[in-house]
């Protein structure tokens, strides 16, 4: 992934929070595969201020400091996980439109993905923005995302968020 840009790493909202200024200067040039690990688990709390181009420029960072130091993270894959986990409010919509889901064909992530988005026009903004932000991450990614929440649910017990629920909910069609 090319780098986004000093000024797409974060949504422009410095104006009402500085912490989005704060995640510009701390990121600012900043390649993801050079960043330490300390350095994440100090500014894991940043995932929560990127933008979709930061984050999806930075997030291999972050995944590959939950799985290499795991005991040492503290809650850094939590925060992954539920970064990488569709809303609650999607299974009432995937219960309802169950034989719709079953008709599409799999083999089509963009089909799904508008299915996902025209079913969601008049629901909650955390689902238009989750998926806004992963319909962005090509085929490759996907399946590398799909990969880490697998990976990580060998750690489930140790988890708040749990990474099958992130699978199930949207990463199986990958």
């Amino acid at each position: 992934e090319k780098y986004p840009g000093d000024s797409n790493l974060a949504y422009d909202n410095a104006s009402v929070y500085p912490e989005y200024e704060n995640l510009k200067n701390k990121f600012k040039g900043k390649q993801w595969y050079e960043l330490e690990n300390e350095f994440i688990f100090n500014e894991k709390d940043s995932l929560f201020f990127f933008g979709k181009k930061g984050f999806k420029y930075f997030i291999p960072a972050f995944m590959i400091a939950s799985i290499e130091a795991f005991d040492e993270t503290d809650n850094l894959p939590d925060i992954v996980i539920g970064k990488f986990t569709l809303p609650t409010e999607i299974d009432d919509i995937i219960l309802a439109n169950q034989i719709k889901l079953d008709s599409i064909n799999r083999q089509n992530p963009e089909r799904l993905n508008d299915f996902f988005r025209n079913s969601l026009k008049e629901k909650n903004k955390q689902i238009h923005t989750f998926i806004d932000c992963m319909i962005d991450f090509n085929k490759e990614q996907c399946k590398s995302i799909r990969d880490f929440l697998e990976y990580m649910t060998k750690y489930s017990d140790e988890l708040y968020n749990d990474p099958q629920i992130a699978i199930e909910r949207y990463w199986f069609q990958f």
